[in-house]
């Protein structure tokens, strides 16, 4: 689901934004990329390792722990990013960590790490 909105949002500003959009895989430039990965397998998330790195998580609230250990062993940047993004059953999305501050959407104005 989270691609389908990327692929939506990018495709009018492609050339803008630049690179090359694949069906989950963004290549910015040589070093410079986004992919998505399933939360199927553990392994899979092992070898990535830049100075600067975001993770997101979405629909985090159906992720396991192993998952969550193996994001967490590839967060080795200085200041590495996390968003888990989940469905709290009332107001929509909300769950976050890692960000500052989150705005604009019903809900989330005001959270930090995921806190009111």
């Amino acid at each position: 689901m989270l691609w389908r909105q990327v692929h939506r949002l990018y495709r009018p500003k492609a050339e803008l934004l630049g690179g090359k959009m694949y069906d989950t895989r963004w290549e910015i430039s040589d070093d410079r990329y986004a992919m998505g990965l399933s939360a199927e397998n553990a392994d899979q998330f092992q070898g990535f390792h830049s100075p600067n790195m975001m993770i997101v998580v979405d629909e985090a609230e159906g992720v396991s722990d192993e998952i969550y250990e193996a994001i967490e062993a590839v967060m080795t940047a200085a200041d590495p990013l996390l968003l888990r993004i989940a469905d709290d059953g009332l107001s929509g999305i909300i769950m976050v960590a890692g960000m500052q501050i989150i705005t604009g959407a019903p809900g989330l104005s005001g959270m930090v790490d995921g806190q009111r």
